[in-house]
């Protein structure tokens, strides 16, 4: 792949064709084309679903990598990252039982390759990058993260953070994320994240989420055990996003925007507020939106003006 702006993105994307999900995608380069940007990638593969016959259907791949460097270096980060994650897992076998292990793989080997170009051009300290990727398959969602890109799940008028937050992040919270799900990373103080680039043995922050349970025999309470992905729910949101858009604009603005607008919309929206709230700064998001069985929503025209007047 091979595209400018630092973005990438399947060629044609027929979001009108997949009812289930829909999708939408954004990046700062639109409205600003001398800052810094991030790349996004989306793209599906065959996947076998874990059902006694082989079922085959496609895995929606949401990838958003961040650059850090300077604005040449940044932007390279961020390509390198995108186009070797793609590379490994468009060459590779994946399955739903080892989507955990591919996601890592994957990480492992965009890692590597950083590294190599980093040292065969000789750059200097800080050319690394994020990388946050985000995996549907059939109404469940995986999650896996280097570095300091966020996640947030919007469901019943409530917003999850589903990555881990920064120590600045932590000191101005005000809210404690609900369950479901809950980020078994989640530790009082969280070391300084690693980016892609910065160490070859780097640990994949893989999410697992707390899911219901069936209470041991003869026991009154349900239990909580850990799943490594998420059954979504008809009308959930996930945002994935640069951890300046997170930063500027706060979780409670994400969501408002993220749940009122369609996907591509609120994409948009999102990234052009972040600009305007302050230019010059790598953003650039993903909007999923599971629907089910469900039809997309036919009209968002009455939640506009609601937005609008906020």
């Amino acid at each position: 792949m091979n595209l400018e702006s630092s973005v990438y993105t399947q060629p044609n994307y027929p979001s009108s064709a997949f009812s289930s999900l829909e999708m939408g995608h954004a990046t700062n380069s639109t409205y600003n084309p001398d800052a810094t940007a991030s790349a996004y990638l989306i793209f599906s593969l065959p996947t076998t679903l874990p059902t006694p016959k082989k079922v085959y259907k496609n895995a929606w791949f949401s990838l958003l990598a961040d650059g850090v460097g300077d604005k040449l270096t940044c932007n390279v980060a961020s390509q390198i990252a995108a186009e070797s994650f793609y590379y490994y897992l468009s060459n590779s076998d994946t399955s739903f039982a080892e989507m955990q292990r591919q996601l890592d793989s994957a990480f492992l080997y965009a890692n590597s390759e950083l590294i190599k170009v980093a040292e065969q051009d000789n750059f200097e300290k800080g050319f690394c990058s994020s990388l946050l990727a985000a995996v549907v398959l059939d109404g469940s969602f995986f999650l896996a993260s280097v570095g300091d890109c966020q996640a947030y799940l919007c469901r019943n008028d409530s917003v999850h953070r589903l990555t881990y937050e920064s120590v600045r992040q932590r000191a101005v919270r005000t809210r404690v994320p609900l369950f479901p799900p809950k980020a078994v990373l989640d530790s009082p103080k969280p070391s300084k994240p690693k980016y892609l680039g910065e160490d070859p043995r780097l640990s994949v922050r893989h999410i697992s989420f707390a899911v219901k349970g069936h209470s041991a025999v003869g026991q009154q309470a349900t239990s909580r055990n850990l799943a490594n992905h998420l059954t979504l729910e008809p009308e959930d949101v996930v945002v994935l996003c640069s951890n300046e858009i997170s930063s500027l604009l706060g979780q409670s603005k994400i969501e408002t925007i993220a749940t009122l607008l369609p996907p591509q919309e609120a994409a948009e929206e999102i990234v052009q507020l972040t600009d305007e709230t302050k230019a010059d700064v790598s953003s650039s998001v993903i909007i999923l939106r599971w629907n089910g069985d469900m039809q997309p929503a036919e009209t968002y025209s009455q939640k506009r003006q609601f937005l609008r007047k906020q």
